[in-house]
């Protein structure tokens, strides 16, 4: 799993982790203060298709967060400017054409 985490990093933009800073998502990290286990935990849940429960299960045993599953909806949602954010800049970094999709 972590080798899957250095690889999708490299998807990122470089400005990646500015980002949280930049949209207001660093002010939720909460107890966890790793912005990094927190995108990540994130990250997780939206690629997969597991409940907010299981991800927390997961990102627990994993050392990457220890929150209920509310908590952790309450992240995602004050992320979600981040998170858009950070895919429209990641499509950008390999040339993706946006304009023809607004709204999205």
């Amino acid at each position: 799993m972590d080798e899957d985490w250095i690889l999708l990093q490299s998807f990122f933009p470089a400005n990646w982790g500015e980002l949280a800073v930049s949209t207001g998502a660093l002010r939720v990290c909460g107890k966890n203060k790793s912005d990094e286990s927190l995108i990540r935990t994130l990250l997780t849940h939206l690629s997969c298709d597991h409940s907010l429960r299981e991800i927390v299960v997961r990102a627990r045993k994993r050392g990457l967060a220890d929150r209920s599953d509310v908590a952790l909806l309450k992240r995602l949602k004050k992320s979600r400017k981040r998170l858009y954010t950070l895919c429209v800049e990641s499509f950008q970094k390999r040339g993706v054409d946006l304009s023809s999709t607004k709204g999205y």
